[in-house]
């Protein structure tokens, strides 16, 4: 939900509808990238869980993510041991 939340805000009139993490891994709202396209705002997605990519702290990547039982948005930094458990997704409302 923070995602959409996000997406709707930064872009409301591109229309997005409501998308749960499975909804979105073959949404039309989103291209799949690979890891060295990630820019700011782009996500790391899995069945289950979102991210939002912020950038890199050195080898770690740092990220924006809320748990679904939790209204806190918390900033977090993973390896890329973790990070290459996920797909990588740009929003296509944003310009490249």
């Amino acid at each position: 939900y923070f995602v959409y939340t996000a997406f709707k805000s930064a872009v409301p009139s591109y229309g997005l509808n409501y998308q749960t993490t499975k909804t979105m891994l073959n949404s039309r709202y989103y291209r799949q990238i690979s890891l060295n396209q990630m820019k700011p705002g782009d996500l790391f997605l899995k069945n289950g869980h979102v991210m939002m990519y912020v950038g890199k702290n050195g080898s770690k990547y740092a990220v924006f993510e809320a748990d679904a039982g939790d209204s806190k948005c918390s900033y977090n930094e993973y390896s890329y041991t973790t990070i290459k458990r996920y797909q990588y997704y740009r929003f296509r409302g944003f310009n490249d």
